[in-house]
């Protein structure tokens, strides 16, 4: 994807395997899988859009892969989300913020909320905060993962913490 940041309008992505969003339609371009030219051109040559694969998407898994994306740059963009859903990014995930603020995995910069230091060491788990609810409940059910990068006590222990207050949302 082309561009600085993720903007109110969505991005169109432009190349071989490049992602367009836009609102609550996700689109790859076609190369995305075998990372190879010849499909793409083929569709560019014919003066059709190389479109791959196309996903409609609920507003909760739109959020979610806003968030995923935006965090290509590390910082959510909060003007840009609030403008495009509607909902200021504190509204819709309120306990997911207070828990990166609290645990020093995020902050405040301007516009935006970054990762800090300590939030880029723990991406992943990061961005997982901000997951559709139907996936959080998925991710939090399996068992913990010991080949992920982060150090297992961590993992554990941000689980625990992320649950406890996961269940305190949906009670």
């Amino acid at each position: 994807m082309w561009g600085s940041r993720l903007s109110s309008q969505g991005n169109l992505g432009l190349g071989l395997g490049a992602q367009s969003l836009n609102h609550f339609t996700l689109a790859y371009n076609r190369g995305a899988g075998p990372k190879e030219i010849a499909p793409y051109q083929k569709e560019i040559l014919a003066g059709r859009l190389p479109i791959q694969d196309l996903y409609n998407m609920s507003q909760p898994v739109s959020m979610a892969k806003f968030i995923s994306v935006s965090f290509y740059f590390g910082e959510i963009n909060r003007i840009y989300f609030e403008q495009k859903f509607g909902v200021t990014l504190e509204a819709a995930f309120p306990a997911e913020l207070e828990f990166v603020l609290r645990q020093g995995l995020m902050e405040y910069r301007g516009d935006c909320l970054s990762l800090t230091p300590a939030g880029a060491k723990v991406y992943s788990g990061v961005i997982a905060l901000f997951y559709a609810p139907a996936v959080k409940l998925h991710l939090l059910q399996r068992p913990v993962d010991l080949s992920e990068r982060m150090p297992a006590q961590l993992q554990r222990e941000l689980r625990r913490s992320f649950e406890v207050e996961f269940l305190a949302m949906t009670a």
